[in-house]
């Protein structure tokens, strides 16, 4: 080396790197095939072999790898690595989710400032409406984006599914548990329901498919999450949704014999109902079934989807209490809301109705008064070169009209030769005048009123 002038710290640098790159590779080949106990015999006695060195920055790399690919990391591992604040910070994120299953206050620290600043962005979302110059107000309206659309465009979703994973169905339960105590402790905030559903269709959209399976058979409120998504998705509530969702909820609310797990299952579906995207959806199908019911003439107490719908808006404003109550009930529906307040707005929609079609009649009324056609210049030069008026100028130039002025005015009298409007010689008008004295005798002699006009020596 020192003929070749190299410097040891070199040389000896170079050597570790290629073999850490080499140790790296050999991993990424074990990680393929787990299924293989001695395959993951040989990761754990790398990890035992390499942990010790887990502080030097050099070889830091390898034992991260290590960490991230081994199933099951020993508690004394995890227990150095929560003793010491740095070493924490800086692991990968799957070996943190191995320290959250059994440390639920640091995955509290963690995922609770996600849970606000996801408040935040819909918030800014909502509020950076009025400044969308682009678009109309319903195209860059929040509530009127697809629910995967908001969910693949959230920077928080993002950070959120890179925490949960989608391996581990305890994280999601943890993160439900919290996202349910952020929700009864800060009060009137619904976008924590939106988080809620969004947490929900995560795990059904996760590629593990693993998970997804087993998220199915365990999470009570799975399908009526999926059911409300694609509601809001097509913006409205069809007869079969409408009918699945009925019978989730009957079930809910019908069962005498629950378990704990039973009772949240009815403050579960208030939460995801509370979701002000949710409540919009319900609302706008609500509006037009009232509309059916006008169009129809039937009472709205009558449409059964409308009840249903109505049952949903109850759920969702009894929301926080049905969560901090293991054994509240589902809220019964006031008969006032059924036969006086829906009635009303009933009312409401068939007197927009009625001012919209006045509004059209008039319009229509007064559209031939403004189609008039006002006298041109070269009339006016006509009829002053000529002496006369703009009756005998339209009866010369349409003669029907000079009979039905001739049946309201009598016929104009002639006499010594001379025009009707008193000139001497010829006149452009009196071939006008011939036709509408002949067409005036015809409609005479069918109306018996031949006898009633003069005859010309």
């Amino acid at each position: 080396m020192d003929l070749l002038s190299v410097h040891r710290y070199d040389f000896h640098r170079s050597v570790v790197d290629e073999l850490k790159e080499k140790i790296i590779a050999r991993v990424d080949v074990l990680v393929k095939t787990l299924e293989d106990k001695k395959n993951v015999e040989k990761l754990e006695t790398l990890l035992d072999n390499s942990f010790p060195v887990i502080k030097n920055p050099v070889l830091q790399p390898v034992v991260f790898k290590v960490l991230q690919a081994i199933p099951k990391i020993k508690d004394s591992y995890l227990k150095q690595i929560i003793d010491d604040k740095e070493l924490y910070r800086q692991v990968p994120i799957e070996v943190k989710r191995h320290i959250w299953k059994d440390n639920q206050d640091l995955f509290s620290e963690e995922i609770s400032p996600v849970f606000d600043e996801y408040v935040k962005e819909v918030e800014n979302q909502l509020l950076s409406l009025s400044e969308e110059g682009m678009m109309s107000p319903m195209e860059a309206s929040v509530l009127a984006w697809a629910p995967k659309y908001r969910r693949t465009n959230s920077a928080t979703i993002s950070r959120l599914s890179q925490l949960l994973g989608t391996s581990s169905r305890h994280l999601h339960d943890l993160a439900a548990d919290f996202l349910r105590s952020t929700y009864l402790r800060k009060r009137a905030c619904d976008h924590y329901c939106t988080l809620r559903a969004a947490m929900l269709m995560l795990a059904h959209e996760s590629e593990a498919a693993g998970l997804a399976a087993d998220m199915a058979s365990r999470e009570p409120i799975r399908k009526f999450c999926w059911l409300l998504d694609a509601c809001m998705r097509d913006h409205q509530l069809d007869k079969k949704r409408v009918n699945e969702l009925q019978q989730i909820l009957d079930k809910a609310s019908n069962s005498r014999t629950r378990s704990k797990e039973e009772w949240r299952i009815l403050g579960d579906l208030a939460m995801l109902l509370a979701d002000p995207f949710a409540v919009v959806t319900v609302g706008d199908s609500m509006v037009k079934l009232l509309v059916q019911c006008a169009q129809g003439e039937s009472l709205p107490r009558k449409n059964e989807d409308l009840l249903l719908l109505l049952r949903l808006m109850a759920l969702a404003s009894r929301s926080m209490e049905l969560l901090s109550n293991d054994t509240a009930k589902e809220p019964k529906m006031s008969a006032e809301v059924v036969t006086q307040f829906l009635p009303y707005m009933l009312t409401l929609l068939v007197d927009d109705e009625l001012d919209e079609w006045k509004s059209k009649m008039e319009a229509i009324a007064k559209a031939p008064s403004d189609m008039e056609e006002a006298p041109q210049p070269a009339k006016m030069e006509h009829y002053a070169a000529h002496g006369g008026d703009q009756a005998q100028e339209e009866a010369g130039r349409q003669p029907r009209t000079a009979l039905r002025e001739a049946r309201r005015q009598g016929r104009p009298r002639r006499e010594g030769g001379r025009c009707c409007h008193g000139s001497a010689g010829h006149c452009a008008l009196r071939p006008a005048h011939r036709q509408a004295d002949g067409l005036i005798a015809k409609e005479a002699r069918r109306g018996g009123l031949a006898r009633s006009l003069p005859r010309d020596g």
